[in-house]
């Protein structure tokens, strides 16, 4: 069926039996309409007053149940005053996807006051009630722009009001400008840390301890003296105690090892010279990379890297280390 329309509808139905105002299956196009002038008219309109669909779009194959395509506008656009301007909903797959080739929007909501875009999910995980991809960097597969309020809003009474996820050693979220929240819980890691740059050519060891590097600005180097004053931190990541929050500036201050200098991280440790208990003040070793329990308070002064969470009665071994400068 195809509907044309200069000034009004192409093709108009309603339903007030709670099932489809427009129904139609193809194996090309279940309902075509086109609107060939710049009045806000309708290719096809539905509309429902029950609890039906104003437009249904089914498709078994691997198609499109409902498809819009523009060469310079929106190819399906959901608009509400009130309400929801498009609302997707699926039981095993996604509520709604967008693709883009183009570098604009795979799917695009306006609304004055409800949800431009609204997808819901009853299903269980990996599902979307809301799916975009796009397959180019300069593009968006879920675009969203707030002039005052939120371009892209989640609420959750319970669970995640917005999920984001990354394999393959991305990003899973990111943000270019201010950031606000009210409250901010890393579930990641156990430590604060910042990326340096290493002197030397061998990368150093998570567990690691570092001293600042007198020779080169800004870098860090392996710890290899007894109450050295220039301890700066300990490299993340030993005994799978991954970094909560990392710090850097790009292209000024920045580099490839990340460096604990607040929270909790493990350390090579080396008990040699007397055995760590849960508590005791810790310096720099003479053994590279490790640190040791403080006996000597008046050369510990600047050198203390943390307190011992843990202990080592004898040899070498990682001790999880509450690292407080000092």
């Amino acid at each position: 069926m195809a509907g044309t329309s200069n000034r009004s509808y192409g093709v108009t139905c309603s339903t007030q039996t709670g099932y489809a105002g427009v129904y139609g299956a193809s194996n090309s196009y279940g309902v075509y309409g086109l609107v060939n002038n710049a009045d806000p008219g309708a290719g096809v309109f539905g509309r429902n007053d029950g609890g039906g669909y104003g437009v249904f779009g089914q498709n078994s194959g691997a198609g499109s149940g409902a498809f819009g395509l523009s060469s310079s506008g929106t190819g399906v656009a959901g608009t509400s005053s009130s309400g929801v301007g498009m609302a997707g909903t699926s039981n095993s797959s996604y509520g709604v996807t967008g693709s883009t080739q183009t570098g604009y929007a795979g799917v695009y909501g306006a609304s004055s006051a409800g949800y431009g875009v609204y997808g819901l999910i009853s299903g269980a995980a990996p599902r979307a009630g809301l799916f975009g991809r796009t397959l180019s960097g300069d593009g968006y597969g879920v675009f969203g722009q707030g002039d005052s309020g939120a371009g892209v809003f989640g609420l959750s009474a319970t669970g995640v009001g917005v999920y984001g996820i990354s394999t393959g050693g991305g990003y899973a979220g990111r943000f270019d400008g201010r950031v606000r929240v009210n409250v901010l819980e890393i579930a990641g890691g156990s430590d604060l840390a910042e990326r340096f740059q290493q002197s030397g050519t061998a990368a150093a060891a998570p567990g690691t301890v570092m001293v600042i590097d007198e020779g080169n600005a800004g870098h860090l180097k392996v710890s290899d003296a007894a109450y050295d004053t220039k301890v700066a931190g300990i490299v993340s990541g030993a005994g799978d105690v991954q970094a909560g929050l990392t710090l850097e500036q790009e292209g000024v201050l920045e580099g490839d090892l990340t460096v604990a200098i607040a929270g909790r991280v493990y350390a090579q440790c080396e008990a040699h010279s007397g055995s760590i208990q849960p508590g005791d003040l810790l310096t720099t070793s003479s053994v590279a990379g490790h640190c040791m329990k403080a006996t000597e308070r008046t050369l510990a002064a600047g050198a203390i890297i943390g307190k011992a969470m843990t202990g080592l009665k004898s040899g070498q071994g990682l001790v999880l280390v509450l690292v407080s400068l000092q």
